[in-house]
């Protein structure tokens, strides 16, 4: 079992898995693993390796086992708290116009699709289960920017 930030992946006689709440829900990663009987994980710099007991070593970039890009340094917003509970709030630097909020879970399936004109947007959890999701924002001119938030 391997840790990269808020991601736990293990490797099990059954494949490749995928936390991103603590263990309460894992997703199979295992694309493309032949033999899915794993005896060790390891990380190196930005990729995962799976020594496997008859197909030797499995590797994939974390950006594919987890599905999200590196982070955009550039996120124009500070979200805050970070993991949340109930609500967050995303505090711009600059006025935004015509924006789009999109959030995003492991999957890739949208969750939240918000239309917003503001400096400051505050995000309700309403549905949203434990596990960590992609802020995307497109902003006026059609940048895209991402960041992540995490639900407690």
């Amino acid at each position: 079992m391997v840790v990269d930030g808020n991601a736990i992946i293990a490797g099990t006689d059954n494949g490749i898995f995928l936390s991103t709440n603590d263990g309460g829900l894992w997703t199979d990663v295992s694309n493309g693993l032949e033999n899915r009987k794993v005896s060790e994980l390891a990380i190196g710099g930005s990729t995962i390796y799976a020594g496997t007991l008859w197909s030797g070593v499995w590797s994939r970039t974390l950006t594919e086992i987890t599905g999200i890009e590196e982070y955009d340094t550039q996120f124009p917003a500070t979200i805050f708290p970070n993991p949340f509970s109930s609500t967050a709030t995303i505090s711009f630097n600059e006025l935004q116009r015509d924006c789009k909020v999109k959030i995003v879970d492991m999957l890739g399936k949208e969750i939240k699709l918000i239309d917003f004109s503001g400096k400051q947007l505050i995000i309700d959890r309403d549905d949203m289960k434990p596990g960590m999701y992609v802020v995307q924002l497109i902003d006026e001119n059609g940048k895209v920017s991402y960041s992540k938030i995490i639900v407690n």
